[in-house]
């Protein structure tokens, strides 16, 4: 962004003189600018005349303070305001990790942080992956304590509840992971939806979804295989992260969907933590009152049912 002067002819020629007295560099944007052997650095104290015709770039070394005689940093404003007007076109930032940002700010006083390509790098690339993997490719299964040595991994339907058998109070929790070895680690993640179908089948009477039934959608932190999978063996999760999900007690057919964006960044990020989700009740508390979910695995004979996953990211 820059800031046109209305100033007298001479006046570049007089600055230019002036800077190659000091030290400072003065180039055409666009154009590299000249180097000399060494560079030169301006003497403390310096003072650079209060305006310029602003048609190109200035580079002074070391620290630049203004308002005041000893900065602190690379550019230190003492006692002033930084007023920048109109910042549609926002701000670009280099994270360290050499990823660039826009910043841009709007009516309301939100910033609004975009990635972009750094300037002179190639443009960045937007890719979707979906994954609705079907038998055999899938990953779910849920664990009971009814039988704690059971495998579920082979059914169409996985559950989350607190129930009885014969006065005995029973907990369910399922499991569910997605293979995201596609997508680079160095990835940018916009957006990622988790999409689980309510199953058609009803074990808890009288619907599949029962009670006051809120989840958790828990990061698993452990290895573990839907053909071995059980209670006794089951994984270790964690709440850092965990995503709430209200309580439903919608038909079969119908669908949750939610927003796991910062769960598969983490995942992508880090390939060898990707043990995929643990879904609990948010109260496991013995029932009653009974309160149960059920969803469609992977095994499901209707793919749409499937869990699916997509990812929005950027190269």
């Amino acid at each position: 962004m820059e800031e046109r002067v209305r100033t007298p002819w001479w006046f570049g020629l007089v600055l230019l003189l002036w800077g190659q007295s000091v030290g400072f560099s003065f180039g055409q944007a666009g154009i590299p600018e000249p180097t000399s052997p060494g560079g030169s650095t301006a003497p403390a104290g310096t003072t650079v005349p209060g305006s310029s015709t602003a048609s190109g770039w200035l580079r002074l070394n070391g620290r630049i303070g203004i308002n005041n005689s000893d900065p602190r940093s690379s550019l230190h404003v003492s006692a002033g305001d930084v007023y920048i007007d109109n910042i549609g076109s926002g701000v670009i930032m280099r994270s360290p990790n050499g990823y660039c940002w826009r910043v841009t700010i709007d009516n309301t006083g939100n910033f609004v942080r975009t990635r972009i390509a750094c300037p002179g790098e190639p443009a960045l690339t937007s890719e979707m992956l979906a994954l609705q993997p079907g038998p055999g490719e899938g990953q779910d299964a849920f664990t009971s304590t009814y039988s704690t040595t059971a495998i579920t991994g082979a059914g169409y339907g996985m559950a989350v509840g607190a129930w009885t058998t014969d006065g005995t109070p029973l907990t369910y929790q399922s499991y569910l992971r997605f293979n995201l070895s596609a997508i680079p680690a160095t990835a940018r993640i916009d957006s990622a939806f988790l999409r689980l179908t309510y199953y058609d089948i009803a074990w808890f009477a009288p619907s599949p979804n029962v009670g006051n039934n809120p989840v958790y959608l828990q990061r698993v932190t452990s290895a573990w295989d839907q053909t071995t999978l059980n209670y006794a063996s089951r994984p270790t999760s964690t709440t850092v992260g965990q995503i709430a999900v209200p309580s439903a007690e919608s038909q079969p057919g119908v669908y949750q969907k939610l927003d796991v964006k910062s769960q598969v960044a983490a995942m992508v990020a880090n390939p060898a933590t990707n043990f995929g989700w643990l879904l609990r009740l948010q109260d496991e508390a013995p029932a009653p009152p009974y309160r149960a979910l059920q969803f469609c695995t992977s095994e499901h004979p209707t793919p749409a049912n499937r869990p699916r996953l997509v990812v929005y990211y950027s190269l």
